[in-house]
């Protein structure tokens, strides 16, 4: 049917290799693309936890640097 040697059959090969090849890149950037978009989602939640846990660490330097909460505390141990 097709000799080997011919250019056609050396063509058509290299063709399908390919094809085959863009199939499987294609099918493998989903895979990389929705880990890339699990992380991302993680990221941003980190952040965001980061992000309040600094306002609530803001607030507690306050109430304990405060004078007037300082003099609160001081007349209730008494």
């Amino acid at each position: 049917m097709f000799e080997i040697d011919s250019p056609f059959t050396m063509v058509a090969v290299i063709m399908i290799c390919v094809t085959i090849m863009s199939v499987y890149k294609n099918r493998n950037k989903g895979a990389d693309s929705a880990e890339l978009d699990a992380s991302m989602n993680e990221i941003g939640a980190l952040r965001r936890e980061v992000k309040d846990l600094r306002q609530r660490v803001h607030t507690l330097e306050k109430l304990a640097t405060d004078p007037e909460e300082r003099l609160k505390r001081d007349f209730a141990s008494l």
